[in-house]
């Protein structure tokens, strides 16, 4: 069996890791171009065998998935795994019965493009969807974080320095800390951030994350370009301080 192949356009940041699964080589190679040239890191696969194998490293965000495999038929794949037990999935096929498409939704697709397919259109698809969900992101069982001579405690829900003196933050900017130290170095949604912090979506001119960043950045005494808590350009926020 081939091992599934990665590529990211070294001169782009990747905005996230998606797995093309595509029989047609011609086919996968046109969609793992336009996907890495807009930025993403690429793994493709040419059946169901190569995207278990891609699957079992854990590491992907979204799944562009065709319904005629050699090896296996893209709805039985949908089907044998729940949507929360899996990245998202877009389905792409040149099938046209409604039907297809109408059980592929029922079982958990994210989305459904027939071909010839648009590349543009499959780009804004992708990172729709990756705002939305955030990608496959597992947070980690630990419960306490250090990074740059601050203790972060998720159970007892305090931040500390290396001498034990308290950070007083508000509970709302805990809990975007501790979101953030549970994800370094993770390009993370500013939509997925609103749930994950506020449980909720962003309103009409709802700035409430840039401020909750920007009270973290000040009291954490990290400003500018040194900043442990940089913006992503067109998504969100990432951590980039080290993680213990």
């Amino acid at each position: 069996m081939a091992e599934p192949q990665t590529d990211t356009e070294a001169s782009t940041p990747a905005t996230g890791h998606l797995v093309v699964v595509e029989d047609d080589a011609l086919t996968r190679e046109m969609l793992r171009t336009s996907l890495v040239e807009a930025g993403f890191s690429v793994t493709t696969a040419g059946g169901a065998a190569e995207l278990e194998a891609a699957l079992a490293t854990g590491d992907a965000d979204l799944v562009v998935l065709d319904l005629g495999l050699p090896d296996g038929e893209g709805l039985d794949i949908l089907a044998a795994t729940a949507p929360e037990a899996r990245p998202p999935m877009v389905c792409v096929t040149s099938r046209t019965d409604e039907a297809d498409r109408l059980r592929a939704l029922e079982n958990g697709a994210d989305d459904y493009l027939q071909k010839p397919v648009n590349e543009r259109e499959l780009t804004a698809r992708v990172r729709n969807i990756l705002r939305r969900t955030g990608g496959r992101l597992q947070a980690p069982e630990a419960t306490r974080f250090v990074f740059d001579g601050w203790h972060l405690d998720a159970t007892t829900r305090t931040v500390t320095d290396g001498d034990g003196n308290l950070l007083k933050l508000t509970a709302g900017e805990f809990d975007l800390l501790l979101v953030l130290v549970r994800y370094p170095g993770r390009p993370l949604p500013r939509e997925w951030l609103y749930q994950a912090v506020l449980k909720r979506g962003p309103r009409p001119n709802d700035r409430t994350i840039d401020v909750l960043v920007g009270r973290l950045r000040r009291k954490l005494g990290s400003q500018g370009s040194d900043s442990l808590i940089q913006p992503v350009r067109h998504v969100g926020y990432r951590f980039a301080g080290t993680v213990q």
